[in-house]
């Protein structure tokens, strides 16, 4: 009888462990699944670093191939870097997602900074509280940013002049301004306002300059373009080509308006009559460019910067240190060599 009660115990017992046991499995899973990420959309890893990443245009095509290069470099040093805002309801401004990304107390945050003094404020506030802050794009040069990444914008703009001086060339050769005050070509270039773009005035000034031998061939002005919604460069265009002094050449200095010249271009049966210096490297302007509605276009390597962000904030947490200016190549691409890009990814 004794001997009964006694495996009976036993029994319980060993039916108590493989219960408990049971437990623990399961809360490990659990545990597990929330750290790693499994049982929702994304498969993450644990991370070291969390990196908030802002825009401007979060889902512009250009700003989310510098998200992809930057996640994938981010990935590989161990530091998850987030889209910040991308799955917010509300749109907010890069001011606000950057004060939400101090709140949330991240690691770093790459941000494409706009001008004055708010950001500024805030990236000082994000230094204060050991949030080291990258800039793309766009600089804040007075600010506790760590360092700044971008193409060369001068370069940038003497990439452009060059193209615009080799179209009023064209043109003059070619007579395509009969009729015209002075036979002066007209160019324009689209320059963002709103969330001052000071990159883009240095590209201006760069056009400008490579362009100074030719002023008396053409006339060279600066089209605001204002970013309080989504069809304000459609709109600008739109009314450029339609007006009384329509442009000869438009100078693109982003994606998005790049895609609206050449829209509105074959639109209102402008191809041949309005050229086009573009942005940017997608397979639709490449596709132009191979169609001769877009002339050449003028592009960064939007992964490449991205990838330069990421491994310069990881080395900036790991070692404390960076250097304050991060380069990254840009490339024109033109009919010539467009099918060798298309092939390569790069020149």
């Amino acid at each position: 009888m004794i001997q009964n009660n006694r495996k009976h115990i036993v029994w319980m017992a060993a039916a108590a462990i493989v219960v408990f046991l049971g437990i623990g499995v399961v809360n490990w899973t659990i545990e597990a699944q929330m750290e790693f990420g499994q049982g929702t959309d994304t498969d993450r890893a644990v991370y070291q670093y969390h990196i908030a990443m802002i825009g401007s245009k979060p889902y512009d095509e250009f700003w989310t191939s510098v998200y992809e290069g930057a996640s994938a470099a981010g990935e590989a040093c161990g530091a998850y870097i987030e889209n910040f805002g991308e799955d917010l309801d509300a749109s907010y401004t890069v001011e606000e997602l950057l004060d939400m990304a101090i709140a949330a107390k991240v690691d770093g945050i790459i941000v494409e900074a706009a001008e004055g003094d708010k950001i500024k404020d805030l990236i000082d506030r994000a230094a204060k509280e050991d949030i080291p802050v990258m800039t793309v794009l766009s600089d804040v040069p007075n600010s506790s940013r760590v360092s700044f990444v971008s193409g060369n914008s001068y370069a940038l703009g003497e990439l452009y002049g060059s193209q615009v001086a080799e179209e009023v060339k064209r043109r003059k050769r070619e007579g395509l301004k009969e009729g015209a005050e002075e036979g002066k070509v007209k160019v324009a270039v689209l320059v963002s306002v709103g969330s001052e773009h000071s990159q883009q005035s240095v590209i201006y000034s760069g056009i400008r300059e490579m362009t100074a031998a030719f002023s008396r061939q053409m006339e060279l002005s600066a089209v605001s373009i204002r970013r309080e919604g989504r069809f304000e460069s459609e709109e600008t265009v739109r009314d450029l080509i339609l007006g009384e002094e329509r442009p000869d050449l438009l100078v693109c200095l982003s994606a998005a308006d790049t895609i609206s010249a050449y829209q509105c271009v074959v639109d209102y049966n402008m191809v041949g009559k309005i050229s086009i210096i573009g942005y940017y490297a997608s397979e639709d302007i490449l596709e132009e460019i191979k169609k001769g509605v877009v002339k050449s276009t003028v592009s960064i390597n939007a992964k490449e910067m991205g990838k330069t962000a990421a491994e310069g904030m990881y080395k900036y947490l790991t070692q404390s240190y960076v250097s304050e200016y991060l380069p990254v190549a840009s490339e024109l691409i033109t009919s010539e060599n467009v099918s060798a890009y298309k092939e390569g990814g790069s020149l």
